[in-house]
């Protein structure tokens, strides 16, 4: 509401301006007023067709978690800074900066994470709550981004440009390291691809596919350093406890922090699951599965299957799981920690309302 406001008293200001213009115009022929009328109609439209627009713009998602400044660039609306509650639109620039992080949550549970210094823009969005399905695509300019695909990804590629190459993510989740001139992708969950001078290249979970500038796009299985650097580079944090202690930031920050844990448990939950639909393909999610679609990618790419069994491999991957949960855990406990501090702080309100109390009934 605030931005149509803006927008249209910006548009008042172009009119205001169009009729001092003309009414400054020497009108000393019929040919010189009509061109000055033409002049006028020209400006005045101009005016409108902006305010029309930026009434259209398309909201796609909303900026569940931030850190630092993230900026947002709409193709009509005034550049604006992408707090959380922050609608995101259509044909928008998203940016942060040297130290940023911003979480956007779309429509259909589709869960974006920007890293710092990161930057694209929203290119195509369509999502049908009745059905389910819809299409989405995003130009990544560069930098670090995470992707847990929603209820489109399960009947419907998600597709990602960069400098380098085309990436396309279906039914899970997907890490992006994206620089000018080299592209990297690490497959988690579900069934990545990326595409470069007409090769398609195939990602299964566990591995990591990487092209650089002119090149053919290559794999090969994801390192545990690699998969630990970029969940610190990609995590956004929570809010420090001196922060909290003051009353003015206590709700906002409260409520942000729930925002983003929401937003990832729902991500999350939706990259797990299995697609659905007449046209759906089956999605290979589970660890399980995962570790035959390894072995059976291994053996496609000219690795041998033994690989996959091999005892080193398996301990980076158990040692990447507990990092994870090690994560998870202690998450959790910075929730509990919370709740522990609200209460004791809903204890002490309560014990100096009570004392007030007793001490105004003692005056009386």
């Amino acid at each position: 509401m605030q931005t149509t406001t803006t927008t249209r008293a910006l548009a008042s200001k172009r009119i205001s301006d169009a009729i001092l213009k003309f009414r400054q115009l020497e009108i000393g022929s019929h040919s010189g007023g009509l061109t000055a009328i033409l002049l006028l109609l020209a400006l005045l439209l101009g005016s409108i067709e902006r305010v029309a627009a930026a009434q259209s713009e398309q909201e796609v998602g909303v900026a569940a978690a931030a850190t630092t400044q993230a900026v947002g660039i709409p193709p009509v609306s005034a550049k604006r800074v992408l707090n959380p509650g922050v609608k995101i639109l259509l044909d928008e620039q998203v940016k942060t900066d040297d130290s940023g992080r911003l979480q956007i949550l779309f429509l259909d549970g589709t869960a974006l994470t920007l890293g710092a210094d990161s930057d694209l823009v929203i290119d195509q969005y369509f999502y049908d709550p009745n059905t389910n399905k819809g299409d989405m695509s995003v130009n990544l300019t560069k930098g670090l981004f995470r992707v847990i695909g929603g209820k489109i990804s399960k009947n419907q590629e998600i597709k990602f440009n960069t400098p380098t190459s085309k990436i396309t993510i279906r039914g899970g989740m997907m890490d992006l390291d994206v620089r000018p001139d080299k592209v990297s992708a690490i497959v988690k969950f579900g069934q990545g691809s990326m595409t470069s001078n007409g090769i398609l290249q195939k990602i299964q979970p566990g591995f990591t596919g990487t092209v650089e500038k002119g090149k053919a796009p290559t794999t090969q299985r994801s390192k545990p350093t690699d998969l630990a650097k970029l969940a610190d580079q990609l995590e956004v944090p929570v809010a420090s406890e001196e922060d909290e202690t003051a009353p003015s930031n206590t709700t906002t920050e409260t409520n942000t922090d729930e925002t983003s844990t929401k937003a990832d448990s729902a991500a999350e939950g939706e990259a797990t699951e299995a697609p659905q639909g007449e046209d759906s393909e089956p999605v290979p999610v589970s660890p399980d599965k995962d570790s035959d679609r390894e072995a059976e990618s291994g053996a496609a790419d000219g690795e041998s299957p033994k690989e996959s069994t091999d005892p080193g491999s398996q301990k980076e991957k158990q040692r990447a799981d507990k990092q994870k949960q090690g994560a998870k855990k202690d998450k959790a406990k910075q929730a509990v920690k919370k709740a522990n501090k609200k209460k004791t702080e809903k204890k002490k309100a309560a014990a100096k309302k009570k004392t007030a109390k007793k001490k105004a009934a003692a005056k009386k």
